[in-house]
């Protein structure tokens, strides 16, 4: 694999010949690998990304997107040029482009405050703002949007077999189950979306007094499947939403993991755009507040209320917006079938420590204060 490696980073003169190529454990989506001389204080550092895709006219055409950015936002990461004026370069099937490092640095969720939820916020607006002004209805057509439906028995059969394979990785199942009473109500049969009637939210799994919270990632990850599960099987749920809101241009990943901040705290570099989609803004401005701050109800409305000084939305833009995220975020199994079906351990820093709990609920007290701000007079 190194030497394949070093064939294609000979594509790009400007890497040193004997620079140490180390893997990305972070890269969710496709295989990264860190690129660096010695010392490192004196070589600047790249990444190359070696795509899972091989579709090469989507890669091309998020190449042209990032391009077209970067000439009003110098927060945009755009791919080196190879020695053959190329940004992409193929090798055995497989397709690799070369990236700089992004400036300033990652910051842990935990670890975001109220400056970092304002710039964030502002950033993101003047992102979808550029995104929306970079493409013409015909190129907009070409960019894929995300279908809102999805069969309920399916998710519920999908989720029973990453709770078994999860039990079967625990090194003891009978300890971990002591962790949980049984539901304090038993699941509703599953009825076809017409029953679908509003019930109460499903209470908290009672815990065993004998112990505290489940500790690790493995523990967390079969506690929220199960809850999961009980939702999606009961006839609380549902199971496909229309947008109301215009489908734009989005990221489709923005959070803590593809945003960096300088030292002032300002956002200086957005990285990987493998989701970049049609689909309402609010869309994702509401996703962010979830995996940036976990809903939390502060740095959502820091973010919130700096995201429309630029980019103006109605309440009912972001409301339809936090509907489309909410159904996604109640039926999201990826990092679930990711980690524990398919082995990509680099998916679980996306398995939150905390209970499932309907988006809906999670968005009422965030949604609750926007519904009077002055943010949304006179829009």
């Amino acid at each position: 694999m190194a030497a394949k490696l070093r064939l294609v980073l000979a594509h790009w003169p400007q890497v040193p010949e004997h620079s140490m190529l180390e893997p990305v454990a972070v890269g969710a989506t496709n295989h990264v690998f860190r690129v660096h001389g010695e010392p490192e204080a004196v070589l600047p550092v790249w990444y190359l990304r070696q795509y899972r895709t091989q579709d090469v006219s989507k890669i091309q055409r998020e190449h042209r997107l990032l391009c077209s950015l970067a000439s009003t936002l110098e927060t945009v990461v755009v791919p080196v040029t190879s020695s053959a004026g190329e940004t992409l370069v193929s090798l055995d099937g497989h397709y690799f482009a070369l990236f700089p490092e992004a400036r300033g640095q990652s910051v842990p969720a935990c670890q975001l405050t109220l400056d970092h939820a304002c710039s964030a916020g502002e950033a993101l607006g003047r992102l979808h703002y550029a995104l929306n002004q970079a493409c013409s209805e015909s190129e907009l057509s070409e960019y894929s949007t995300i279908t809102l439906r999805w069969p309920q028995r399916e998710w519920v059969r999908r989720l029973e077999k990453v709770i078994e394979a999860i039990e079967q990785r625990l090194p003891s199942r009978a300890l971990f189950q002591a962790l949980f009473k049984p539901l304090s109500q038993p699941l509703l049969p599953i009825q076809p979306l017409s029953l679908i009637q509003r019930q109460a939210p499903i209470k908290p799994l009672p815990l065993n007094p004998l112990y505290r919270l489940p500790r690790g990632t493995d523990a967390w990850a079969l506690r929220r499947a199960i809850r999961q599960k009980a939702y999606l099987a009961s006839s609380r749920s549902l199971h496909y939403h229309t947008p109301t809101s215009p489908l734009k241009l989005i990221h489709g990943d923005y959070h803590h993991y593809n945003v960096f901040f300088d030292g002032s705290n300002q956002v200086s570099g957005i990285i990987d755009w493998d989701l970049v989609g049609r689909m309402p803004l609010g869309y994702e401005v509401v996703r962010a507040c979830m995996y940036m701050f976990q809903m939390d109800v502060e740095r959502s409305l820091a973010f919130i209320r700096s995201y429309l000084t630029v980019m103006p939305l109605s309440f009912a833009e972001l409301s339809d917006g936090a509907k489309s995220w909410g159904i996604y975020a109640d039926h999201h199994v990826w990092a679930l079938e990711e980690v524990y079906l398919k082995g990509n351990l680099s998916a679980k820093k996306f398995i939150p420590h905390h209970d499932f709990e309907a988006f809906q609920e999670r968005w009422k007290p965030i949604g609750d204060q926007l519904s009077s701000s002055i943010c949304f007079q006179h829009r």
